[in-house]
């Protein structure tokens, strides 16, 4: 989005996701469109070609500053959690994610406790407000997490400031989620 808007991308909001696309297989095409709306940027990304059904759609943000969140208080997030990776007090839960050859970021740990809330019934994103991005995820961080859904999300580096945040998420089952349709006829 960045190559495209000539400019830094802080984040982005109003997103909706379709259907899940599987992007392992051979022959599987992107495309990224943008349109600028005034001052605001509206994004669609489409697969194979098919602008009618995108997989996602959102608005760009360009400027994220005024969404930051306040800075973590490490020390008393690790008193509550004691040596332990998650502590969960009411609807926050806390978890202290480190790189391992297993995982290969801190949102696959978030994906995973968003299953295991669910029984561990697989959970795909569906919806979410905004999402902005502050800094780079680090080696070791603090997520947490407001739940129940729309749930809020801060990923923290371990100095205690924010790096990304995700607010008003929400998650389907595979089977609930559904093509997006921008048919022309529908939208009347």
């Amino acid at each position: 989005m960045e190559l495209a808007l000539g400019r830094r991308v802080r984040g982005l909001r109003n997103l909706l996701w379709g259907a899940p696309v599987c992007l392992n297989r051979e022959g599987r095409e992107l495309a990224l469109e943008i349109v600028r709306d005034g001052d605001e940027c509206l994004y669609q990304i489409a697969a194979d070609g098919d602008e009618l059904s995108p997989c996602q759609i959102g608005e760009v943000i360009l400027d994220g500053n005024d969404m930051r969140p306040d800075d973590l208080d490490v020390a008393r997030e690790q008193r509550l959690l004691q040596g332990r990776n998650e502590y969960r007090n009411g609807s926050v839960t806390l978890l202290h994610w480190k790189r391992s050859q297993a995982e290969e970021s801190p949102l696959d740990a978030v994906w995973k406790w968003v299953a295991d809330s669910h029984s561990g019934d697989p959970r795909f994103p569906y919806a979410l407000r905004s999402v902005v991005y502050f800094d780079a995820l680090p080696d070791e961080c603090y997520v947490r997490i407001t739940a129940p859904e729309p749930a809020n999300l801060v990923a923290y580096g371990a100095d205690g400031r924010p790096r990304l945040a995700m607010t008003g998420l929400t998650t389907a089952r595979p089977h609930e989620l559904a093509a997006i349709s921008l048919d022309e006829e529908v939208a009347r």
